[in-house]
């Protein structure tokens, strides 16, 4: 038994589903794809223990990882960018609207503009030196939820600088 823990925050175990998800939807390739299985447990080994875990994966786990469903009601949000990855235009970003960080893609149109790669950079940057007058970014966003609604990541269809939090571009 584990005596020394430290709570897991909501914004942690986001990051961690975020990171784990394509590796899961692959840990169901022979359900889905081959059609090998039908059905795989997953057990833990703590020391000499093993212990079967509750959930098993099968057809309907993975169509819950896999569905996705974008709200095309555009909505605004306002934050900061706290990564960014050039490769695949994605990130994430820390908006006030949820009070954590979000992930988020741009949209097809904005891969190739630079004005909007400079204003995701420059966001970046200052948050990672801690700039106190930092620039909040206005963007125009479509939802990605899962098929029970929870915000899965953000696709950016615009975005600027917040004027009425800050004067300066």
């Amino acid at each position: 038994m584990l005596k020394n823990y430290q709570k897991i925050r909501e914004t942690q175990l986001d990051s961690v589903i975020e990171k784990c998800s394509n590796s899961i939807k692959e840990m169901h390739r022979p359900i889905y794809q081959t059609n090998t299985a039908t059905k795989a447990e997953i057990s833990a080994k703590i020391n000499t223990t093993t212990k079967m875990l509750s959930t098993s994966l099968d057809y309907e786990t993975y169509m819950h990882i896999k569905t996705e469903n974008v709200n095309t009601k555009e909505v605004l949000i306002h934050g900061y960018i706290s990564s960014y990855n050039i490769n695949t235009f994605n990130g994430r970003i820390y908006t006030t609207e949820v009070n954590r960080a979000v992930p988020f893609e741009l949209s097809y149109y904005l891969k190739n503009e630079k004005k909007v790669i400079r204003l995701i950079v420059n966001s970046l940057r200052e948050n990672a030196l801690k700039v106190k007058e930092r620039k909040k970014l206005k963007c125009l966003v479509q939802k990605v939820e899962s098929v029970k609604g929870k915000l899965k990541k953000y696709i950016i269809i615009s975005i600027s600088i917040d004027r009425d939090t800050d004067d300066e571009d």
